[in-house]
């Protein structure tokens, strides 16, 4: 599979700013050789600081996923 990631944030565990872009192409094999899925997703990732004390922060994530093949269930 492929991955792709971009974006910055102020800490990777846990951010109060920033953004993250990611995105991911998988080719995946069935048990029978038969049935092969294709499976695409993409997700932005948003942080922002709303206030400082107390520490709020608005994180916000919109995603979408797309599978094609024949599922087996």
């Amino acid at each position: 599979h492929v991955d792709l990631t971009s974006g910055f944030s102020d800490n990777q565990v846990f951010p109060t700013y920033g953004f993250k872009m990611a995105s991911t192409f998988r080719y995946l094999n069935g048990f029978s050789h038969d049935n092969n899925i294709t499976e695409f997703s993409a997700a932005i990732h948003t942080y922002v600081h709303l206030f400082r004390s107390p520490v709020f922060v608005l994180a916000n994530k919109l995603g979408f996923q797309k599978s094609w093949g024949e599922l087996q269930f």
